[in-house]
This record gives C-alpha cells, sequence and structure tokens, in this order.
C-alpha cells in the first residue's frame, strides 16, 4: 500500500471468469500504477476504483 492512491487489497474472483481467484487492488485512482503487475504467483491482479474510504470487516 506504499503505492500512491492503494487504499486497501484483498483477494476474489475475477469479473470475467467468476470461478477464477484473483488479488483484488482498491485504488482512488484511475490508472493503472506501474508498480503494481497485472499477475502475481499466476494469480490475476484486478483494480477496483473507490471514490472514498476503504472500510473492512
Amino acid at each position: 500500500m506504499e503505492v500512491d492512491g492503494v487504499i486497501g487489497i484483498g483477494a476474489g474472483l475475477t469479473k470475467t471468469e467468476p470461478r477464477e481467484k484473483c488479488i483484488l487492488i482498491y485504488t482512488t485512482r484511475a490508472d493503472w500504477p506501474q508498480e503494481i503487475p497485472h499477475e502475481i504467483d499466476n494469480y490475476k491482479v484486478e483494480m477496483i476504483i473507490k471514490k472514498r474510504g476503504f472500510k473492512s470487516f
């Protein structure tokens, strides 16, 4: 979360393949930060843009 705009991370399912696991990056940025790869350890990385803060449970 040292990358500017990244406010949280999590695990979930991809938007395109609902049974495929992925890493979720929650960000306030509209662009993809160059520091974040599109795949980590064979898991796709997906970004979720949040205009407001992040609340974890």
